[in-house]
């Protein structure tokens, strides 16, 4: 889904609105760091929202394989045109030698599956399929971009290195299903009587050291009919939307929205997105059409729902 500029045209921030938002940000770190103590065993089953109201969103993060996908499943329906849509963007390793064409993850794959590159199928209606040599890639090994004309190769650690080599940040393990999984998150959503919000996502269970970008898929209207007929990405509080997670794969990010969530419709999701290049892109999660679309470097972790009809994953 190659994101294009929001229409959304941007408020004007004054002082007084922006010392307004400082103490809301404030205000959202605390409650975000007591809610973050609750004990969730299974957030993918448990009961997302913890509060809404008509200016405030708290709600639990759900581990993601793919935009609205978890285990190949559909999460969320989105009504509309659209419903349960998703894609497969993370995958198991096949380590059949030459292999090109990794597993599709299911209920049924084993917790300690390797994580891999690939590609959905169903993604060609929007890109073209990516190289084999992209495919089927451990999340170690994916290129990342070693030379100033964009060459990407595989690289080692940074502990096995000379000081100038290009290398990966510690620790660069094989990254299996069951760790993925163990993702956890809390997005909390104030808005403000100016007409503008404060967003705040903590998570754990990230990948270490790993590289993040935050995102929120919006329906749009690419036609300019007047209807909508797609939908897309957006660096939601704008670029750039990074984080990168501690020694203990913990990672935060707050950003200031120029409208309210809670009162516009057209914004379905807010995900948490791995880069397994160790690269990110601006305003785009992905360059689809160079040759990289989602799955491929790009993939969801955990997201969030903001306005959904309904979850639909199953329980299990």
């Amino acid at each position: 889904m190659q994101p294009k500029q929001s229409s959304i045209e941007p408020n004007k921030v004054t002082s007084n609105q922006l010392g307004k938002r400082q103490s809301t940000m404030k205000s959202l770190t605390k409650l975000a760091i007591a809610v973050s103590a609750l004990s969730v065993a299974n957030v993918a089953n448990a009961e997302d929202v913890l509060r809404k109201t008509d200016d405030t969103l708290i709600t639990l993060g759900t581990p993601m394989t793919g935009f609205n996908r978890q285990l190949s499943r559909p999460v969320w329906d989105f009504g509309g045109i659209f419903g349960p849509i998703g894609f497969n963007f993370a995958f198991g390793y096949n380590s059949e030698p030459g292999a090109t064409t990794p597993f599709d993850l299911t209920t049924e794959s084993p917790a300690d599956t390797i994580l891999a590159s690939g590609f959905d199928p169903a993604y060609s209606s929007l890109f073209d399929p990516p190289a084999l040599e992209d495919q089927n890639r451990r999340f170690m090994d994916v290129g990342v971009i070693v030379s100033g004309d964009g060459t990407r190769a595989p690289v080692g650690n940074v502990q096995d290195g000379a000081p100038w080599d290009a290398t990966r940040s510690y620790p660069n393990e094989d990254i299996t299903l069951g760790d993925w999984m163990k993702v956890r998150g809390i997005m909390t959503i104030k808005c403000d009587d100016e007409g503008g919000a404060t967003l705040n996502i903590k998570a754990r269970n990230l990948v270490v050291n790993g590289a993040y970008t935050m995102w929120g898929v919006f329906e749009r209207d690419f036609s300019g009919d007047g209807n909508i007929d797609n939908m897309a990405p957006s660096a939601l509080g704008g670029a750039p939307n990074i984080v990168v997670p501690d020694e203990k794969g913990r990672g935060s990010i707050t950003r200031f929205l120029n409208f309210c969530p809670l009162t516009e419709p057209t914004l379905k999701i807010v995900t948490l997105a791995y880069h397994s290049d160790a690269n990110v892109y601006g305003a785009v999660p992905e360059l689809g059409l160079l040759g990289y679309p989602g799955g491929t470097t790009t993939h969801d972790h955990i997201s969030f729902a903001v306005n959904v009809v309904s979850k639909v994953l199953p329980e299990g």
